[in-house]
């Protein structure tokens, strides 16, 4: 039974589900969780219902940064997940998995809301939206669905990675595009906002109000780190090792464009950070003594300390790579392939050195590595932007914008 919530001019309490997996905080997604939470939080009280959860999944560390909201564990049933056969049919239809519904993630989502009435619902991912089955008429809250990561996008995505032909690549990404496109767009009939992170996420959706919330880097101290100028001549790369666009990028700059640094110069050091399993890249580069594999740091800010320049060779994925504007944050110049810019808009992106050539991507690289006044003076430019249109406050501020903005435009049911 639906629970009427009377609105009021301040609060607008919301309730929040995410998968586990968003919710790690030394990650893009975990960092975009956090931006959306603290602006649900800014607009009243905030509840948030973690899905997905695995028996050893640990949100500890997250929740720590949220002292005082209220978070609660849903857990997949054995019985609810995909058995071989449904795994063998999402393999030719990978939409197919947005049509299962998670009746015990269904019965959670209402009994969250049936103890704690919202006025917003808020789900971390269009997949999430879809397991929990939500009519519109289930619930008063007005639901909200966040399309970091577009499904559609990064299946589309993985089919040009891994299929050779290029006519075969272009006729399965079609089919997966169509083929998704029609479910999600029937997903998205109850859903009254959604927040993208650049515009080509909103290709092809039936959408009347959409919100762009693009990735900003949350926990890093931007402020704590000093210019480039006299830095050592240090690359710095910083991502998850096991997301495959990050390693169909390192593989790209280690193999391609790594060695064409070095002899331009030849003091040069690469250093790779972040989470995930580093060892096939360490197998095959591990014995290159300029390239150092960090793996996972505490505290990122040490590692741009002590960097020159960043370096962003992202071909593919969805939304927006938090990496370009976490280095542009950290006043480093950033090289960037040119799809790991297009979620940014101008000024910004038309200051970021951009290029998908090897030769010109390392004779960029080069340019800083060898003269750090140069980076130092692109680092500055860089920040001032970064500051100017992508700043934690300025994202967190658009989140509870927009939320008010919603129950303003929306009447109580």
């Amino acid at each position: 039974m639906a629970v009427t919530v009377e609105m009021s001019n301040s609060p607008v309490n919301s309730l929040f589900v995410v998968p586990w997996y968003a919710l790690k905080p030394r990650t893009g997604g975990g960092q975009r969780s956090m931006i959306l939470m603290n602006g649900l939080r800014r607009a009243g009280a905030l509840e948030v219902l973690v899905c997905q959860c695995s028996r050893k999944a640990d949100i500890s560390e997250f929740a720590a940064h949220f002292p005082g909201v209220t978070f609660s564990i849903h857990r997949t049933e054995p019985t609810e997940r995909p058995g071989p056969f449904a795994n063998f049919l999402s393999a030719f239809l990978p939409w197919r998995k947005f049509m299962m519904v998670s009746p015990s993630l269904r019965k959670t989502v209402l009994d969250c809301l049936a103890q704690r009435p919202a006025h917003v619902e808020v789900f971390r991912r269009l997949r999430v939206l879809a397991q929990s089955g939500l009519l519109a008429e289930d619930t008063q809250a007005r639901i909200v669905v966040d399309l970091d990561d577009r499904e559609d996008h990064m299946h589309a995505a993985r089919i040009t990675e891994r299929y050779g032909a290029a006519a075969t690549r272009a006729f399965l990404a079609l089919y997966v595009r169509r083929g998704f496109r029609a479910v999600i767009n029937r997903k998205l009939e109850p859903v009254k906002q959604a927040w993208l992170v650049s515009s080509k996420d909103k290709d092809g959706l039936a959408l009347s109000d959409t919100r762009f919330v693009p990735n900003v880097p949350f926990t890093a101290d931007l402020a704590t780190v000093a210019g480039a100028e006299n830095t050592k001549p240090v690359l710095l790369f910083v991502g998850n090792a096991t997301y495959s666009p990050n390693a169909n990028g390192l593989e790209w700059l280690l193999g391609e464009v790594w060695p064409k640094v070095v002899a331009l110069a030849p003091d040069s050091r690469l250093r790779l950070v972040g989470t995930g399993n580093w060892s096939n890249l360490k197998a095959r580069f591990g014995a290159v003594g300029s390239i150092e594999f960090v793996g996972e740091v505490d505290d990122l800010s040490a590692e741009y300390s002590q960097a020159r320049a960043a370096a962003a060779p992202i071909f593919s994925g969805g939304g927006s790579q938090i990496k370009v504007v976490e280095g542009c944050g950290f006043a480093r110049p950033v090289i960037s392939s040119v799809f790991a810019v297009a979620g940014y808009d101008n000024p910004l992106a038309e200051a970021i050195d951009k290029t998908d050539d090897a030769d010109r991507f390392a004779e960029l690289c080069a340019a800083y590595l060898t003269n750090s006044d140069l980076a130092g003076q692109k680092g500055k430019e860089l920040r001032s932007l970064q500051q100017a249109q992508y700043s934690k406050q300025s994202v967190v501020a658009r989140v509870e914008g927009s939320v008010r903005e919603l129950i303003k435009s929306e009447p109580s049911k």
